[in-house]
């Protein structure tokens, strides 16, 4: 007797655990135990690749022979060049 009732608690939580989670992957529904089944699951799924980000603009390569400054006043607007010798004196 007390071993039907044992064998009936056991069966009766097995199943019961094996419905949820049919329950839980069927509907998708979000709880840490089938989150981290289902992304055990998608590991052998190839990943999908992030767009690019653009690219930012990048200053011109120097030289040997290239002179920083110019450089700098051929990428400085003119409307800032008078501001920027200010600044560039006060410092």
């Amino acid at each position: 007797m007390k071993k039907t009732i044992l064998l009936v608690i056991i069966l009766s939580f097995i199943i019961g655990s094996g419905i949820f989670l049919v329950d839980q992957i069927l509907f998708r529904k979000s709880t840490p135990l089938i989150q981290s089944a289902l992304t055990f699951s998608n590991v052998t799924k190839k990943p999908t690749p992030s767009p690019s980000p653009t690219p930012k603009p990048t200053l011109p390569p120097l030289t040997e022979n290239s002179n920083l400054e110019e450089e700098l006043n051929k990428l400085n607007p003119q409307d800032y060049q008078e501001d920027f010798n200010n600044l560039k004196n006060s410092l």
